[in-house]
């Protein structure tokens, strides 16, 4: 129960008088000093203000009596009543005090763990590491910092600095930056205080990231295939560079995306009915593809320890870094490629051996959104019915290779002649 009581100036007389309540609490006014009381409960004595900010009653607790004077809560009354009538509201710079105080890397947490897409789906595993990559990197010096701290002059010198390594990876470090900073502000509640994005300043200069067009042209096929496959089956390599060699091979004859397949869990492989699964791809839609004999072959020949397919000792636990094995293939066949040009040799190869363009991006898991036909009459989520038009492909990198070997042994026998 809540009792109020009308005294004249609190002063450490006046508090000796009174009686705590047995129940309840009872306020006792200051008639000096308008809006400065005490509240007495059963077991304390606090010394507290109220009034009214931006049209909002407010009651703050100043402190204990005997941690306070009187004099000395009476003064910081005044203060805090001063604050009030010039429109400080002490609620919400509490509020803003809390928010000013989370720090990149937390913001990045929580936008990691709560995060949603506008279907309503929480972020990819992928995009998680992408953000934990760009903190641990690009934003090293940055992650211990409160983001509302992080200036537009800051953002701009960072962006250039960054951009001298990598403009594509740039671009995605400050798009991700871009997206917390947001996310931090909207879930605030007092986000009208929060300065504006600092990304905003990038506005006009993000920088250009040329296409890439880069795949192994049909000429060096073979050249690419013998590599490879020597590469694979040399005794004298490491568990690491056979497991790169594998997933190369692996992703020029499937055509798929180099994290999808790095990822693969022997769960989802059926080499016995010879389809493998991918249960989360990038459109969130998951399709079955056929395995070529050769992809079988591959898959037959992997070692099963673990989760993975293929195994790795960083902390994913699955084979993330193939610059040793895509450097060995570009050196050999004289073209600088990265994991994702092996896609485009997919498609190259599809093309070389007559396959419809629409099942081969079909075979690489792209969405075809748009065609009617596609979308009503043809199976897109189960691909084995493509599994002829894999094998086809695989064949005719298989004859490349063996083309190749020939072209090599007429060479050989012409000059013995």
């Amino acid at each position: 129960m809540e009792k109020t009581k009308n005294q004249n100036k609190i002063t450490k007389s006046l508090i000796d008088k009174l009686e705590l309540p047995k129940k309840g609490q009872v306020f006792v006014w200051d008639d000096k000093l308008k809006g400065f009381g005490i509240r007495l409960t059963p077991g304390n004595i606090s010394y507290f203000i109220q009034g009214r900010v931006n049209g909002l009653s407010r009651r703050i607790t100043i402190g204990k009596h005997g941690v306070f004077t009187p004099q000395e809560a009476r003064n910081e009354a005044k203060e805090k009543l001063r604050d009030l009538a010039k429109g400080t509201d002490p609620v919400i710079q509490k509020k803003l005090k809390k928010a000013h105080v989370i720090t990149l890397k937390d913001a990045a947490e929580k936008y990691k763990q709560n995060k949603r897409t506008k279907k309503g789906h929480l972020l990819k595993e992928s995009t998680k590491n992408d953000i934990d990559k760009h903190i641990r990197t690009t934003f090293l010096k940055w992650k211990d910092l409160p983001i509302v701290s992080i200036t537009e002059d800051m953002v701009h010198d960072l962006y250039v600095e960054s951009c001298e390594r990598s403009i594509a990876q740039t671009n995605q470090a400050f798009r991700i930056f871009r997206a917390i900073f947001n996310y931090t502000r909207d879930k605030s509640k007092t986000k009208e205080n929060f300065p504006e994005n600092p990304v905003n300043t990038l506005k006009g200069e993000w920088g250009h990231v040329p296409v890439r067009n880069g795949k192994i042209i049909a000429e060096k096929f073979g050249m690419a295939w013998n590599y490879l496959d020597h590469l694979r089956t040399w005794p004298g390599q490491t568990v690491a560079s056979r497991t790169g060699a594998d997933l190369v091979l692996f992703l020029l004859v499937t055509g798929a995306r180099f994290t999808e397949a790095a990822s693969l869990p022997w769960e989802n492989v059926n080499i016995k009915e010879g389809f493998w699964e991918l249960v989360d791809p990038k459109n969130r839609k998951p399709i079955t593809f056929p395995l070529s004999s050769v992809a079988i072959e591959i898959l037959e020949d992997r070692p099963i320890e673990g989760e993975y397919v293929f195994p790795g000792i960083g902390e994913k636990g699955y084979f993330g870094d193939l610059r040793n094995t895509m450097g060995k293939l570009s050196e050999k066949i004289g073209e600088n490629l990265i994991p994702s040009d092996l896609r485009r040799s997919f498609l190259l190869a599809a093309g070389e051996a007559k396959v419809e363009f629409i099942r081969c991006k079909l075979l690489m898991g792209h969405t075809l959104s748009g065609d009617v036909t596609i979308n009503n009459y043809m199976e897109t989520s189960d691909l084995r019915w493509l599994s002829d038009d894999s094998e086809t492909i695989s064949q005719w990198m298989i004859r490349q290779g063996k083309l190749e070997k020939n072209k090599i042994v007429d060479i050989n026998t012409a000059r013995e002649a």
